[in-house]
């Protein structure tokens, strides 16, 4: 989980040339044998790309890897706008991996929880991070989480009193 959190890290320090400020997302992927087979983070190095994306299709190259865990600093994504992007819930799926820790739900109202229930109903066993690391991977997500909340205040007038 720690190393997760340490990929986000290194996914918070890229910086995107237009307003855009994406999720900073580390991944980690243990085999069942408790070896570390991958590890990434969004848009690491030439690759704007989600984590999952590159740790299972890039350094992985597309293997299987039945048994595995995954750990995760954002829950997957499902139901993405683009039709050429297959989400990264169903290449976990895909991949067989039979675990996926995840530290915190996606933010966003279109897509929380969607790749946690897909997840969930195709036989993947989910657990969560401790609160105490929940709450650090908010710290470096708190310009994403800052700027949902404004999209959501925009869209529908929605505000928390």
């Amino acid at each position: 989980m720690q190393e997760a959190i340490e990929q986000a890290r290194l996914s918070a320090e890229i910086q995107r040339s237009d307003s855009f400020r994406p999720p900073a997302v580390g991944v980690v992927v243990v085999g069942k044998d408790g070896k570390v087979l991958a590890k990434a983070h969004r848009s690491e190095g030439k690759y704007d790309a989600h984590a999952e994306v590159l740790a299972l299709e890039v350094k992985l190259k597309g293997a299987q890897c039945p048994g595995a865990t995954l750990y995760t600093t954002l829950e997957p994504c499902l139901g993405r706008r683009r039709n050429d992007i297959t989400d990264c819930a169903i290449r976990i799926v895909k991949s067989g991996i039979r675990e996926v820790v995840v530290g915190m739900l996606d933010p966003n109202h279109r897509v929380r929880a969607k790749g946690w229930s897909y997840l969930q109903n195709k036989g993947v066993r989910l657990r969560r991070f401790p609160p105490e690391l929940e709450k650090e991977i908010r710290k470096i997500n708190a310009s994403f989480i800052k700027r949902v909340k404004e999209e959501r205040i925009k869209t529908v007038g929605w505000t928390k009193k």
